[in-house]
Formats: structure tokens, sequence, C-alpha cells
């Protein structure tokens, strides 16, 4: 962290035109990428999405199985014939054999291809593909947050740092006060009373310091917690040279969240498709081979190989209108979502004119503080030169100090708020930051 205490007044506070170096955020960008769990868990449910589309794309491909059974059964079937005897009065010829053994046992292998399916398996990897693109959208649109959030918390540290340099400018002005009110109690210019005044506002402004240096202390906890990384910090607390605006005129035609719900739309209607797919029949080949004991035999007994092929066809003809209503409800969410897009995209684009509006008010405002402060640090050099020629008093000079300060603490509040709605405008701009490269 840089010795605030030593940094001297920097003239570019006063001045647009002073050069500036791109915002030292990279390094803690990658850091908040491999370190915060938002992320983490964004990645995962991408690489979630990435396996329903294989299981989709599975459906393609025939199905190979593996087969086997075994059973046991209480009682064999036995076949029984009576056979008429060509000899008046002997008893009937009768033939008893079993049809088998007690157990049965089978193995084979099964291949299965759908052959048609009214389009339902494209339908369905086309939805699972939409799903994994809006699942990627929002993974972005997540980054794009914490990307914002990063920079916003950058601006505010810088902001404190501007606020603790000021709080001790403010401290030594105090001190600069009160000694000469110390020396006017010597000289019998001043009463008691005036130096204990001097003292206390002395204390008062140390307070203030050592407050603003506590709370640059906790912004850096909270920027820690966020990147997983330390905030360097630029070199000097000179916000116009430390800070380069991120441009923002680029509208993109959809940020990440939009192109969350188109692709949310498309997955519905993906699905919609697939349901209505159910009213063709669906038609499937398979062919296999088997070996083993079928148990029942009525001539011999062993392990025998057989082989088959066949098709089959299903079809619903009625289902209770269950399809017509799911169509209706899948059609009637893709409608929603649809005009949920349309009004983020609204709400995006009155945000962006509203945040270039106020962009350019503060500019102007930031322009004629810049004024007023290169008038008030031209005032307080007259008044000092006038203290010392005894033509001004402490006083004047102490009120002069605390003035230029004021003006200049406004307008580094005020370049700040300039920087930080540009942050914003970038952000409703749907273009990434500087720091986070191109996509």
């Amino acid at each position: 962290m840089p010795n605030l205490f030593a940094l001297p007044l920097l003239a570019a506070l006063a001045g647009p035109s002073a050069p500036c170096t791109p915002q030292p955020l990279a390094a803690s960008w990658k850091s908040l990428l491999e370190t915060h769990p938002g992320i983490q868990a964004m990645d995962r449910r991408v690489e979630a999405r990435e396996a329903s589309v294989q299981e989709a794309t599975s459906g393609f491909w025939p199905r190979l199985d593996a087969t086997a059974s075994y059973q046991v059964a209480s009682e064999t079937p036995r076949l029984s014939l009576e056979m008429p005897t060509p000899v008046p009065g002997m008893a009937p010829l009768k033939i008893e054999r079993d049809m088998g053994d007690a157990d049965r046992a089978e193995a084979g292998l099964e291949a299965s291809w759908v052959v048609f399916s009214g389009g339902s398996t494209v339908h369905a990897r086309r939805r699972e593909l939409h799903s994994l693109e809006a699942t990627r959208s929002s993974a972005d649109q997540r980054r794009s947050a914490l990307a914002l959030q990063a920079a916003l918390l950058d601006v505010a540290l810088r902001a404190q740092m501007v606020d603790l340099r000021m709080a001790h400018l403010r401290r030594q002005a105090r001190v600069r006060w009160r000694t000469t009110r110390e020396a006017q109690a010597r000289s019998g210019t001043a009463t008691q009373v005036q130096v204990l005044q001097a003292l206390a506002e002395e204390a008062r402004a140390t307070a203030d310091t050592v407050q603003a240096s506590g709370r640059l202390d906790s912004l850096q906890d909270e920027f820690r917690t966020l990147t997983g990384s330390e905030w360097t910090g630029p070199g000097s607390d000179s916000l116009v040279a430390a800070i380069c605006p991120e441009p923002s005129e680029d509208f993109a035609p959809e940020d990440h969240r939009e192109g969350a719900l188109r692709e949310q739309v498309l997955a519905l209607r993906e699905t919609e498709k697939s349901v209505g797919s159910t009213r063709y029949p669906v038609v499937a080949v398979a062919v296999g081979v088997k070996t083993g004991d079928p148990g029942m035999d009525q001539f011999s007994t062993g392990w025998n190989s057989w082989g088959y092929a066949g098709i089959q066809t299903r079809w619903n003809l009625f289902d209770g209108l269950s399809r017509r209503g799911t169509m209706h409800k899948l059609d009637a969410e893709a409608r929603a979502v649809e005009s949920e897009s349309i009004e983020a995209h609204r709400d995006r684009d009155s945000r962006f004119r509203v945040l270039l509006s106020e962009g350019k008010r503060v500019e102007a405002e930031e322009a004629a503080l810049g004024v007023a402060w290169e008038a008030s640090l031209k005032a307080e050099k007259a008044i000092e030169s006038a203290h010392r020629a005894g033509a001004a008093t402490a006083d004047d000079l102490l009120d002069a100090s605390l003035g230029r300060i004021s003006l200049e603490s406004r307008l580094s509040a005020m370049h700040l708020r300039s920087v930080a709605i540009s942050l914003q405008a970038r952000f409703v701009s749907g273009r990434p930051f500087s720091f986070e490269g191109q996509p």
C-alpha cells in the first residue's frame, strides 16, 4: 500500500487531459475466476448440460443389450397320451413324458434401433443444445455481474484512498492552525481557550483520519473476499491518472441475460415439438442371438442357440388430451419468456440512456469543479503570501486551505462518480470489461 501521508498534491485532478493507464484488475479477475464459488457452480452446471446433450445424442444410435435369465420351477410340465389298443379287452396304451427340466437358463445379445420416432429424438437433442447455450449465457451474465462488482469495489477503494489523504490534509491544516495559536498565545495575541479549541479540532481531524484508514482496511478485506487476492492499488491516488473509463457507446443487440432468455424460448419450442411428435407411431427393429436351456423340450434337453429378428410399432391413438394440454402449456411458457426478454431489452436500453445522460451531466459538473479548484488553489497561495506579510490572519489561511481541500475532495468524488457511471454503462451495454479480455 502506498504511503498516503507522503503523497503530494497532484495537479492531474484539475485537468481531464491527464494520461491514464488500464485498470490493474486483470490479475485479480483471474484469481476471482479461479476461486469464486459462484463461478465454480456455474461451470458445473455447464458440465451437467453438456452431459445432457450427450445423453440426448445417444438416441440416434442403436442399443446393444446383454440378457441373461435363470428360473427354477417347482413342477415340470408332463406330456400324457392315451392310445387305443387294437386288441379288444386290453388296457389302453399310455405314454407319459416330462417336457423338459425344472430349471431354465438363457443368455444372449440384442441390438435394437428406433428407426422412426416422429422426430422426438431430433427435438430432444435440439432442446438440450438450447438449454446448454442458455446455461452458458447465464454463466456469462454471472461473470459480468462479478466483474462489475470487482470494478466498482476497486473504484470505492480508490475513493477511500482519496478520503484518507483529504483527512490527512485537513489534519495538517489543523496542526498548523494549532501551532499558530500556541505562538499567538505566547505573544499574548490569543487566549488559552483559543489554543484549546485548536487542540480539539486537531484531535477531531486525527480521529477522522483514523476512521478513514479503518474504512480503507474494510474495503480491502471485502476485495480480498470477492477476488481471492489482495488489492494492490495504484501508485498514487490521482484518479484521473489511474483509471481509464471503459468505453460504453457500443450497445450490444443483446446481453447475456437476454441471450439466456432467447435460448430458453428455443428450448421450450423444441420441447413442444417433441411432445407433438408423439402423435406419430414409433417404429423399432431388433435383432439378437440367444443360447440356453429353455427347459420345456419334448424330445431333448440341453443347451441350444437361436437367433431372431423383429420389428415393433407403438402408436398412441388417444391419451386423454394430455398431449394437447402439455403443448398448450409449453407454448404459454415460451410466450411468457419471450415477453420477459422484450422487457429485459427495453429496461437495458432505458438504463443505458439514463447512464449516458447522467455521465454527461457529471462530466460538466466535474469540469466546473476543476475550474473552481484551480481558483481556490491560487487564492490559497495568495492568502499564504499575505499571511507571511502580516496582511492576513491564521484563520484566513485555515479557511482558504480547508476550502481548497473541500473542493479537491468534491472534484475527486465527482470523477469517481464519472468512472462508476462509465463502468455501469459498460456493463449494461452488454460488452466485456477491458480486464476480462475478449469472450
